[in-house]
């Protein structure tokens, strides 16, 4: 495995549970904490993936043109 995928990997890990631990401790309830949980993650991969398209086709684009 390439070490950059292993690094995003393990940062995706960290960041999914201190979202649930922290959610778990402000609402008192693991079920509830573990589905926004994991919506917000989602959506936060969907967009990080767009975004990283865009200012590939945007910005990189510029460097060369």
């Amino acid at each position: 495995m390439n070490r950059l995928l292993i690094k995003v990997l393990s940062w995706r890990f960290v960041s999914v549970l201190s979202m649930l631990m922290t959610m778990w401790i402000l609402t008192g309830d693991l079920v509830k904490s573990t589905s926004v949980t994991l919506i917000v993650q989602v959506v936060q991969t969907i967009v990080h993936a767009i975004f990283e398209a865009t200012w590939e086709k945007k910005v990189e684009k510029k460097k060369t043109g």
